[in-house]
């Protein structure tokens, strides 16, 4: 009886995405994507931020931005190999959040460079642990990492709503300790950047298990989502009073 008809999994996945391409994925193009998405949500933010006035209704664009991005982030969990179709929808939602973001950052705007400096060293030292292999990265690793981070998801989704009848409970808006905020925020942080060895190990076996390209887009999504996420709990951090 052969593997496939066993049920192993990652049999299977292979086995369907060779229905749905011929071409094998590359990791190349999964950095080459991901930085073509953060070229557009930069561009995209830089505009709104300069160009776009700040009225309430602008605001509740950011939210509705918000709310499109966990959208299309739930389809992708359940339809991994069409990223395809989400790809530009996503980076322009990143990027008009961003830009209203950007906006509350008026005459601070050093932050927001020191913040991407961070960022850009931040993958760079992750990526350079990950390539000498002295970070591994097996199955354990990532549940924990994976645990961590619908913690948080959920977190936020809770303050959000929470938000909407006045109760903060975001400890970077409220009076708390700096020992809390230190705490909290650095723990979130941490989480997004250890979410960086994750990705790296998912586009490696990709790539070692011979997926279809479809998968290319997927991946590099789940890249740019932990970019913007370390560059925002880093620009949280610097924002500190």
């Amino acid at each position: 009886m052969s593997l496939e008809k066993k049920g192993n999994p990652l049999i299977h996945r292979i086995a369907e995405s060779k229905k749905m391409s011929f071409q094998k994925f590359e990791a190349l193009v999964v950095y080459r994507l991901a930085a073509l998405g953060l070229s557009i949500v930069t561009i995209i933010a830089l505009l709104v931020n300069n160009f776009v006035k700040a009225t309430p209704g602008l605001y509740i664009l950011g939210l509705v931005a918000i709310i499109v991005q966990i959208g299309l982030i739930l389809y992708l969990a359940a339809y991994p190999h069409k990223g395809k179709i989400i790809f530009y929808p996503y980076v322009i939602s990143q990027g008009v959040f961003f830009g209203i973001l950007f906006k509350s950052f008026t005459g601070y705007s050093s932050l927001l460079w020191i913040a991407f400096l961070l960022t850009l060293g931040t993958f760079m030292g992750t990526y350079s642990l990950f390539s000498m292999r002295i970070v591994k990265v097996n199955n354990k690793f990532k549940s924990i990492i994976y645990t961590l981070t619908l913690t948080i998801f959920f977190y936020y989704i809770l303050g959000l709503f929470l938000t909407m009848f006045g109760i903060n409970i975001f400890v970077v808006n409220s009076n708390v300790s700096p020992f809390v905020f230190y705490a909290v925020q650095g723990l979130i942080t941490i989480t997004a950047i250890l979410n960086y060895f994750v990705d790296f190990s998912n586009i490696e076996d990709a790539q070692r298990s011979g997926l279809s390209k479809d998968y290319e887009y997927s991946l590099a999504i789940s890249l740019i989502a932990t970019t913007l996420w370390v560059y925002l709990e880093i620009l949280r951090l610097l924002s500190r009073k």
